[in-house]
């Protein structure tokens, strides 16, 4: 299944928290000290965010989540294929999730 991700830098994790939950009618899947994540079925969306005064707020990151090697690799070639701008980042850890990149 993919799924898109998309990882936002907030001021305060807190508010932050009160707001996503209140928009997205569940609580986080996953809580850290900085983090937190919402992982949505419909749509199906990985919405991140972390607080972290040394980056600017707004967008970190954006991506798409695959369920498994062959839908990365399929998702590799589509973005390749459309020339997009990419770095090779192997076996990683990305929002406390250690995984493969491409």
């Amino acid at each position: 299944m993919k799924r898109i991700h998309i990882m936002l830098n907030v001021s305060s994790l807190s508010k932050a928290k009160k707001f996503y939950s209140a928009l997205i009618g569940i609580a986080p899947t996953k809580e850290k000290d900085d983090y937190l994540q919402w992982k949505i079925n419909n749509p199906s969306l990985n919405l991140s965010i972390k607080s972290n005064a040394t980056e600017a707020f707004g967008v970190n990151h954006l991506g798409i989540e695959a369920s498994s090697d062959e839908e990365l690799q399929s998702l590799y070639l589509q973005a390749k294929n459309a020339n997009v701008a990419m770095e090779e980042e192997g076996l990683t850890t990305c929002c406390y999730a250690k995984s493969q990149k491409s």
